[in-house]
């Protein structure tokens, strides 16, 4: 391997600690985004119910999203979870915005506004129990990847319809077995 190709593959394993999201070799996979999405039906509360690593949320459970159309068009986010360590709820305030009203169920999010947006992309969701959010990042020959499955109950979804999410991400490419399950069992999420 030559000193460029090993710088790259140092790089981006630094870029992946630090950032915390997924490490893949390859292109991006290419994925289809939620057709006639609906914003609207989109808003409210959703709960965390599996989630690749993502650094941000190192040590947090009992994890929800809420989300709240503005009169602007644009979206607040308010992301909210019980960090073990301090024994104590943090939230991470943020705004959406659909960057191209052609493909409204791919989302820009920030949490600084001076802060890049990050894609915040709908593979799927049937609005009253599910969503599927992914989005991908190529560096070079590696790619960087989130995915997060969140419902609409604390409890999840069936094993069926957890069963053809996975089935809808694994014919996409994207490798399910980087999912680990967030804890939202009421008595270890203290008010809830």
């Amino acid at each position: 391997m030559d000193k460029f190709s090993i710088a790259t593959v140092v790089l981006a394993c630094v870029l992946t600690v630090c950032v915390g999201q997924t490490l893949s070799f390859g292109r991006c996979p290419t994925v289809k985004v939620q057709q006639q999405f609906d914003i609207n039906q989109y808003m409210g509360k959703w709960y965390e119910e599996r989630r690749f690593f993502a650094i941000f949320e190192a040590g947090m459970t009992c994890v929800s999203a809420e989300y709240t159309l503005q009169d602007d068009g644009s979206v607040k986010v308010n992301n909210t979870g019980y960090r073990r360590l301090t024994e104590k709820y943090s939230s991470a305030i943020g705004d959406a915005i659909v960057e191209d009203p052609k493909e409204p169920a791919k989302l820009g999010v920030r949490f600084s506004r001076y802060q890049p947006r990050g894609d915040y992309w709908v593979l799927e969701t049937d609005y009253s129990q599910y969503t599927v959010i992914w989005w991908c990042t190529q560096f070079g020959f590696l790619n960087t990847q989130f995915a997060w499955v969140l419902t609409r109950s604390p409890e999840g979804v069936s094993a069926p319809t957890m069963s053809r999410i996975y089935d809808l991400l694994k014919g996409y490419g994207i490798n399910t077995k980087n999912f680990s399950t967030t804890e939202q069992d009421r008595s270890k999420c203290p008010g809830r």
